[in-house]
């Protein structure tokens, strides 16, 4: 599966590559370029079920490297609200709702944060939610009033098994991931996440 991640109407803001190798002793699980950040996700394959190194959701962190060689660990942790609409324990979680940021109430769904260690949440904050269709983000946007991501030639809603990220038949609903970031607690960018089948063996 191949992940291309737009914002701005449609610029790509960075895609997939092919991943290999190990990151902090760990392995890395797939890889991302930008026009100046490379990142691999990692994790411990071996780490129990209980660990608290990782969040119980979002087994991952991502270690980002830009042009000028500056390195930096960027860390994931699920929100209350998405592991309650799951079913899963709460405890380690994040309440969107504590941080004290503007909040779009047309997004259904808030999945989680991005933080960069070292960093505090007043610095740099990405907040995940779940996107419904593409007026929803058109919402999601003008609420902000940052650029759609969405591309203008893609429809979210005909083309939407290319967006979803994972599918919940028990809750009938279909994660699509948008994002948006927020720096010095203001929001400055608008993201959205697709994710190319594979086919075949062809991505």
């Amino acid at each position: 599966m191949k992940e291309i991640v737009y914002t701005n109407q449609g610029d790509i803001y960075k895609t997939s590559t092919d991943s290999c190798g190990v990151v902090e002793g760990k392995a890395v699980l797939w890889a991302t370029t930008s026009d100046n950040v490379n990142s691999d996700y990692y994790c411990d394959t071996f780490n129990p079920p209980n660990s608290t190194e990782y969040d119980i959701l979002i087994k991952v962190k991502s270690k980002k490297v830009d042009a000028s060689g500056q390195v930096w660990i960027k860390t994931y942790t699920s929100t209350s609200q998405y592991r309650e609409l799951l079913g899963m324990p709460e405890e380690g979680s994040v309440d969107i709702n504590s941080l004290g940021l503007s909040l779009c109430p047309d997004v259904d769904v808030w999945g989680g944060i991005g933080e960069i260690e070292g960093k505090t949440r007043s610095e740099f904050i990405e907040l995940y939610f779940n996107t419904t269709s593409s007026s929803n983000m058109e919402l999601i946007s003008n609420f902000y009033g940052l650029d759609n991501p969405l591309p203008l030639d893609n429809d979210l809603d005909s083309n939407r098994n290319e967006w979803t990220l994972r599918e919940y038949n028990s809750l009938d609903m279909t994660l699509v991931l948008g994002s948006v970031v927020f720096k010095d607690n203001a929001p400055v960018k608008l993201k959205i996440y697709k994710y190319e089948k594979e086919n075949n063996g062809q991505v």
